[in-house]
Formats: C-alpha cells, sequence, structure tokens
C-alpha cells in the first residue's frame, strides 16, 4: 500500500505542506491479508514547527475510514468519501461554558464532550475543480515530446529528497526542485 496509495497521500501532504521540512517520521506496514507486500501502513509525520500529520490506508477495514479528517486550534474539517461529501466546524468562541458535561461511567466530564450548537458554526467543503487527466496528459506530453511539466504538480514543488527513485543508476535518490521533471527525464 505505501507504493500504491501511499505515494500519492504523502504527495498531498507534502504539497500542502509547501517548503516547511519534516523533522521526524514513524512509519509501521501491516500484512493482514497476506505476507508477499503490505497491505495497509500508517505514518506520523512531523513538520517543523510540530505540525503532526497521520496517513493510514488498510485494505482490511470494515468501518469505513475518512477520506481526509483535519483537527486545527478553531476546529475539524472532514472529507468523508470519494465524492468529497463532509463539512468544516469551526468554534465561535472558547470558554469553559462552550462545552456540555456528558455523564460517563466515571461520572461527569468535558473530556471528549460534545460543543453547545450554539458555539459552533457549520459550513459546506469548498468545492474545487479539477481534472486529474491533465496531469496524466502532461506526463505522457513529456515522455513523449518533451514538453516542459506543468507547474503546480505537487511532484514538481517538493524536495523529494527521500523520494526512492533511479537517479543516474540504481540506488540514487533525486533530490531539488522539479522531482517530477528529473524523474521523467530519465524516462525520455
Amino acid at each position: 500500500m505505501v507504493l500504491d496509495w501511499g505515494v500519492h497521500l504523502l504527495d498531498q501532504i507534502l504539497y500542502m505542506y509547501g517548503d516547511r521540512k519534516i523533522e521526524t517520521v514513524y512509519a509501521s506496514l501491516t500484512n493482514v491479508t497476506n505476507q508477499e507486500v503490505d497491505d495497509g501502513f500508517t505514518a506520523i509525520l512531523t513538520f517543523e514547527g510540530g505540525t503532526e500529520v497521520l496517513v493510514e490506508v488498510g485494505t482490511n477495514n470494515y468501518i469505513s475510514l475518512p477520506r481526509w479528517y483535519v483537527l486545527g486550534e478553531d476546529g475539524t474539517a472532514v472529507i468523508r468519501d470519494w465524492q468529497l461529501n463532509g463539512e468544516i466546524i469551526r468554534k465561535t468562541g472558547m470558554t469553559e461554558e462552550t462545552v456540555v458535561p456528558v455523564k460517563t461511567a466515571a461520572g461527569l466530564t468535558k473530556t471528549m464532550a460534545p460543543r453547545r450548537e450554539d458555539t459552533i458554526v457549520k459550513e459546506d467543503l469548498p468545492k474545487v475543480s479539477g481534472d486529474i487527466a491533465d496531469f496524466h496528459r502532461n506526463v505522457v506530453a513529456v515522455i513523449r515530446d518533451g514538453a516542459e511539466t506543468v507547474p503546480g504538480d505537487a511532484r514538481d514543488e517538493t524536495d523529494g529528497s527521500d523520494l526512492p527513485v533511479s537517479g543516474d543508476k540504481p540506488g540514487d535518490r533525486i533530490s531539488g526542485s522539479g522531482v517530477t521533471k528529473k524523474i521523467l527525464n530519465n524516462y525520455r
């Protein structure tokens, strides 16, 4: 899964964080359905400034995970599925009174308790247009016709220092700006 879905999810994360450096990485692989290849993984990336990103993919989930789930200081966003159903919920204030206690077996607690409806704002996710086929058309044009990579592609913006891809000889790593262009140039 790391080399299947993982590369795409990690690419999206790197694109979102731009030039921020990764300080630490923790990762584990799972082999639930077979022992030949990983069928799931979990990676925790910590970026400079302390932001942590959890990326998890599995083929043995019987309860669907959201496509994206973002926790922030001022709210939460979720994309539930491939059709981009989801929402953003933002706080309107932060006081002890904004959280309603819940009764647990151990007694009343505000830990993990919901916020009052009048202390949050629910928003629709912004609609983003795009055509994934444009990326693939550009890859073909670069390989076949020597075209330039389209600016803004995540692989063009990341430094790629940890990408395990071939450079001039097996085992080389490609780094620096324009990683996609360098990779594609190897196939010409």
